[in-house]
C-alpha cells in the first residue's frame, strides 16, 4: 500500500499541465507537510511548460508555510524551487 506522500507524488506527476494552477489553488487550502512538497512539484512541472505562470503561482502562495523540519518558511522557497528547475 502506498503512503499519502507517495500517492501525492504520483498524482503530481500525472496531472495534466493545464490543470496544475487549479490543483495548486486547491492544495493551498490544505497546507500540511505532505501537501507542500506536492505543491512544489506541481510548480516545478508548471515551470517546465510556463515559467511565468509558475512564478506567478509561487508568488501568490499565502498562509502558514513550514519546511520539512516543521519550521516556518515563506513563498520564497516555492519560487526558488521553480527557478532551480
Amino acid at each position: 500500500m502506498k503512503t499519502g506522500g507517495a500517492v501525492l507524488d504520483e498524482l503530481a506527476a500525472r496531472l495534466p499541465s493545464a490543470e496544475i494552477s487549479e490543483a495548486l489553488q486547491a492544495s493551498s487550502s490544505l497546507w500540511t507537510t505532505r501537501t507542500q512538497p506536492f505543491s512544489k512539484w506541481l510548480l516545478v512541472r508548471l515551470g517546465w511548460a510556463n515559467p511565468v505562470s509558475a512564478m506567478t503561482n509561487a508568488s501568490a502562495i499565502a498562509g502558514k508555510i513550514v519546511n520539512d523540519e516543521g519550521l516556518d518558511d515563506s513563498s520564497l522557497d516555492f519560487q526558488l524551487a521553480v527557478l532551480d528547475n
